[in-house]
């Protein structure tokens, strides 16, 4: 039993993450297999790859991160994506089982999807949304071969 307020509500303090937005690659082997239950995006062709010397960094450097979100359309993707999360949990989650697992890929996971999870992650705290980043692939070196595997719904264009 969880301890609760006067009101019967969980205690303000022990409440726990709310959404989890998981970073991964498709191009490496096994990326499909982090799929999590939860939403899904997928920006292989929604916003330009980091190139150059920006390649070498992470989206956690805020010079990939600058050069990532001033790509047309890139602050539209991450409004989506965390009202996305916000309307699961508001919708779905209860108050035992208030957790959204949010996948977002890119075809190395190391640059675009690292950059959009950590501004929807600053999006959503500070709407009051409890939230948690994991980068699956931020140490891999970047890969090649399967950007093409995962297609559909989840698409951003």
């Amino acid at each position: 039993m969880f301890p609760t307020s006067g009101n019967g509500e969980i205690s303000e303090a022990l409440e726990l993450t709310q959404v989890v937005l998981h970073t991964i690659g498709l191009a490496h082997p096994g990326a499909l297999d982090l799929i999590d239950n939860g939403l899904f995006y997928n920006l292989r062709t929604a916003l330009p790859e980091v190139d150059g010397a920006l390649a070498a960094l992470t989206g956690l450097d805020p010079q990939v991160r600058e050069r990532v979100l001033e790509a047309p359309g890139a602050m539209r993707i991450v409004e989506q994506i965390a009202e996305s999360a916000k309307a699961v949990l508001d919708g779905y989650a209860t108050a035992r089982l208030r957790l959204v697992h949010v996948t977002i890929a890119s075809r190395t996971g190391r640059h675009r999807s690292v950059a959009l999870a950590e501004t929807v992650a600053h999006y959503l705290a500070t709407a009051g949304v409890r939230t948690e980043t994991c980068h699956h692939d931020l140490d891999h070196p970047a890969g090649h071969g399967v950007d093409d595997l995962v297609t559909g719904p989840g698409d951003l264009a």
